[in-house]
């Protein structure tokens, strides 16, 4: 007879839907909801710039403790939570009328998407699996690079076709008639089906060992593994994450808007199949020297688009691009579970993940104000180049042998 399915592999596919409409609405969403707001009520460039780094402040502030929050309360109460106040914060963008209405709107959509974001979705996974990791969050979190395939096209054409409420609308009610119910049937802890990690058998309650007690965020804060993980990926997602909310302007100052689009699509692609075809075997390299490889690819891609003016050049470094960026929020992952107990990997991560968010929060302004000051992206990009060299350095850096975690 077949071995039933490991139920951790329902619980990825499960994570991969999260993350779909998690990022659908949290993170892409937002450069369309605010397009529409600026058409419709004029709002200048640097308020909804201001508006942006608001959000993104306010998800760092939480997703601190998503943790602890999914530790204590579960993960399908805290993902249902999050999905429906997502959904009614979106839902309320259409009625807005001021700026102090916008900022609380963002103020609940950001605490929604910290707690269904990939923060969580580690918290989650890290409950199923440990050898199988990597594979794991890689799989689960190629539904934010689809949801930029699907669920942005999808709202661009809704909310065209149907107006910007009513398309809204459509898609917030296919978000909870999609997810809702996997996740009240799927999301469930290893001990209740009698299963631990990878799959293996759940250990007696007399062999059990009893739970480390958390390791206070002082502490945490202060070890240099922490440090050199949090400070190396928040320079290099700022870095990314600036990159890709200007790469169509860029795009189209070089190519065309037709190509930026090719460009875009060609980003988007090759950071699904990266991500995927990493995962496979990053469970067996030192996730460390790997994140040190991925900066590096993301300064020759930097390079390539610097120092070039054919379309099939600047295709290349888009390429190029899409391989750093299907690993960039997989890997942290994957080196704090190498270098800290089992117990302590989701207070860990959540940590690293609230400030890194706090750094990238600033790296799409950043980058608009160099290029505005020096008249196109070269110097943007110099900039991105400069903090990816950085981040290269500082993720080599370990904790000290005889450190204890």
């Amino acid at each position: 007879m077949a071995r039933p399915l490991f139920h951790g592999w329902y619980v990825v596919l499960c994570c991969f839907g999260i993350a779909l409409f998690g990022w659908g609405l949290g993170f892409y969403g937002p450069s369309v909801y605010l397009v529409r707001l600026r058409e419709a009520h004029g709002w200048s460039a640097g308020a909804i710039s201001a508006a942006l780094t608001f959000y993104n402040l306010v998800m760092a502030a939480l997703v601190m403790h998503i943790g602890d929050t999914i530790a204590r309360w579960g993960a399908r109460r805290v993902v249902m939570a999050g999905s429906l106040a997502l959904g009614l914060g979106a839902a309320c963008l259409p009625v807005v009328t001021a700026l102090w209405q916008l900022y609380l709107v963002l103020f609940v959509m950001a605490l929604a998407f910290a707690v269904i974001g990939g923060a969580a979705i580690a918290a989650i996974l890290a409950e199923w699996f440990d050898a199988k990791r990597g594979l794991a969050i890689s799989l689960a979190l190629n539904g934010a690079t689809v949801a930029g395939i699907v669920i942005t096209p999808a709202m661009i054409w809704l909310t065209g076709r149907f107006g910007f409420a009513a398309g809204l609308w459509i898609l917030i009610a296919a978000m909870w008639a999609c997810l809702w119910p996997p996740v009240l049937l799927v999301l469930r802890r290893p001990g209740t089906l009698g299963a631990a990690p990878d799959a293996a058998a759940m250990p007696t309650r007399a062999a059990q060992s009893p739970a480390a007690p958390p390791i206070p965020r002082v502490a945490l804060l202060r070890d240099r593994a922490i440090q050199s993980v949090a400070v190396a990926f928040g320079l290099g997602l700022s870095a990314q994450v600036g990159f890709l909310m200007h790469q169509v302007n860029f795009l189209t100052s070089r190519l065309g808007i037709a190509a930026a689009g090719i460009g875009v699509a060609l980003t988007t692609t090759v950071a699904l199949v990266s991500r995927v075809g990493t995962g496979l075997v990053v469970d067996r390299l030192d996730p460390r020297r790997v994140a040190a490889a991925n900066f590096l690819v993301q300064i020759a891609a930097l390079g390539v688009l610097l120092s070039s003016a054919s379309p099939t050049a600047i295709y290349v470094g888009c390429a190029l691009f899409g391989i750093s960026v299907g690993n960039m929020i997989t890997l942290p992952n994957l080196i704090v579970q190498r270098e800290f107990p089992s117990a302590q990997f989701a207070r860990a991560i959540s940590l690293v993940f609230a400030i890194d968010q706090v750094v990238l929060a600033f790296g799409p302004g950043v980058l608009g104000i160099v290029r505005d000051w020096s008249g196109d992206y070269t110097a943007a990009l110099a900039v991105c180049l400069v903090l990816d060299v950085a981040a290269f350095a500082v993720v080599l850096v370990r904790r000290r042998a005889n450190a204890v975690p």
